[in-house]
């Protein structure tokens, strides 16, 4: 006799609880086929074991059921958890070590801050010392041209000097025109002459002797010393003295031409002295003396 069994066909149920509704029929299946198969005479239990029984279909995605799937979604959940964990530890570590380092960066930006101030303000105080020396080296710097201009000037003062020293005394043509000129008013004055040994003073005796000579003065014997050099006598004495007699000290012809004479020589760069000479003989007279080099 064939075996005619109908399989209940399952309600469609939502997947969480497919697995247990599948279960629960698949024991109710297994406990009817059993109990049809007790009440069956033993030639068709024969029968029955002889057929292939039929089994539940299986259903698969890539050779996985449903329950490898269940379990690598599980894995992949908690491989979710944990790369969620690491990206929350990685992140707060990125926000925290951001922090700190932005903490150093303003902590050292104020130290460099702080640092500059102080070099600009040393810089700055540097500088103004640096002004205040360079103002003082100017000052003495300033100082220091003036002294060495005051030294060069004295310097060439004492070197003019130093020249005219060393420099004969004498009468150009023109000054000795210019003299003559003015004692041309003592004209046909008596003059005698005395002279220091010594060539630059016989020089310049000789043309003193000519300017008096041009404004018409009248050349007498010497009136002192034994010795004559060119009718001048000889003697001992310093600068050129035009003498007059005691006699003839005051208001007398000869002391204004005496005094006449002095003052032309001094004006024409001659140092010369109006003098009374007791030792003269004539009181008339006028005595020029010519000295060395004062």
């Amino acid at each position: 006799m064939a075996l005619a069994c109908s399989r209940p066909m399952p309600k469609v149920m939502t997947p969480p609880n497919r697995i247990a509704a599948q279960t629960a029929l698949d024991l109710r299946y297994l406990i009817t086929t059993q109990t049809m198969i007790a009440k069956m005479p033993m030639a068709e239990v024969i029968k029955i074991e002889k057929t292939p029984f039929s089994r539940k279909v299986r259903r698969s995605v890539f050779g996985i059921d449903l329950h490898g799937w269940e379990h690598l979604m599980l894995l992949a959940l908690a491989a979710t958890g944990l790369v969620a964990i690491a990206v929350a530890l990685t992140t707060t570590s990125v926000v925290i070590l951001q922090r700190h380092e932005t903490a150093e960066a303003k902590r050292e930006l104020e130290e460099y801050k702080i640092t500059a101030e102080s070099k600009v303000a040393e810089a700055g105080k540097s500088a103004g010392d640096a002004l205040l020396r360079a103002a003082d080296l100017e000052k003495q710097a300033e100082q220091l041209r003036k002294d060495t201009a005051e030294a060069n000037a004295r310097a060439v003062e004492a070197q003019l000097a130093l020249e005219r020293f060393k420099a004969p005394r004498t009468l150009s043509t023109e000054q000795q025109s210019a003299i003559a000129e003015k004692l041309k008013p003592w004209a046909n004055m008596p003059v005698s002459f005395g002279v220091s040994d010594g060539a630059e003073t016989v020089s310049l005796l000789a043309q003193i002797r000519k300017v008096v000579v041009d404004a018409g003065w009248s050349p007498t014997a010497s009136q002192l010393g034994d010795i004559e050099i060119n009718g001048a006598g000889l003697g001992y004495g310093i600068a050129v003295e035009t003498q007059v007699a005691l006699e003839a000290a005051s208001g007398s012809i000869a002391a204004g031409a005496a005094k006449a004479l002095s003052e032309a020589l001094n004006a024409h760069g001659i140092q010369t002295k109006a003098v009374i000479n007791r030792l003269l003989k004539n009181p008339a007279a006028v005595n020029v003396f010519v000295g060395t080099k004062p």
